[in-house]
């Protein structure tokens, strides 16, 4: 006969295992396997902040390498001088590299790309709060903004492009980011609230750039479609 405590000490296993396999965190997916991301800062911001690093660990978990760019001086950049920064970090992409880029960063990727050959390729390209054009509030910024980027060679380049803005940011008007999204042909994802998405924004995470990117790789052989607002 089996005795009550041999039946209590098996139902405390039990609901231990069950708790532990509650609390224990999902199997790693390899959805980044054989990519590689490029992680691009903005103005007044470096490689450290905001939802950077976070990003990195995540694409490293699922399989992909994540490299976060460091530009030069950018409390006072020079657009020469970060297209460089790019060129020499990035040199020539493949279908199987992704680049994401916040702010300020956005244009520069997108100056950069602009002078690569027609036959180079690009897996995929998510701008964080872009803008075209010059911002009202940051006039320090005019002299930046005044070369021009190809928008066609963009869309030849980048076989998928997204573009992310929050209807509340008080640097980069959401219109801007839509009128970007709109010369580039891209899918144009806006968020009801989220500011600057800055870590004093409350953006050390960025789930939205994590699921856009995977979308991304996931769809990299398939036609352009949009991706789900």
């Amino acid at each position: 006969m089996v005795k009550p405590s041999a039946y209590l000490f098996a139902g405390i296993l039990f609901a231990g295992l069950l708790v532990a396999a509650c609390l224990a965190p999902p199997k790693a997916t390899k959805s980044f396997a054989g990519t590689k991301t490029y992680i691009v800062h903005g103005y007044m911001a470096g490689p450290d902040d905001h939802w950077f690093e976070w990003l990195e660990t995540r694409i490293e978990a699922g399989g992909g390498e994540a490299v976060r760019l460091t530009l030069p001086q950018s409390d006072d950049p020079d657009p020469a001088e970060w297209e460089k920064a790019l060129a020499d970090e990035i040199g020539t992409p493949d279908r199987k590299t992704y680049i994401v880029a916040h702010s300020l960063g956005s244009i520069t990727v997108l100056r950069y790309l602009s002078g690569l050959d027609d036959d180079s390729e690009l897996g995929g390209l998510l701008l964080v709060s872009g803008f075209p054009g010059r911002l009202p509030a940051i006039p320090a910024l005019d002299a930046y903004m005044d070369a021009p980027f190809d928008a066609g060679r963009i869309r030849q380049i980048a076989s998928r492009r997204a573009v992310i803005s929050a209807k509340d940011d008080p640097i980069v008007p959401h219109r801007q980011s839509q009128a970007l999204a709109e010369d580039i042909d891209a899918d144009f994802l806006p968020a009801e609230t989220g500011g600057h998405f800055l870590a004093r924004d409350g953006f050390d995470q960025f789930p939205l750039v994590l699921q856009t990117l995977r979308d991304m790789i996931r769809n990299a052989d398939n036609e352009h479609t949009p991706f789900a607002k």
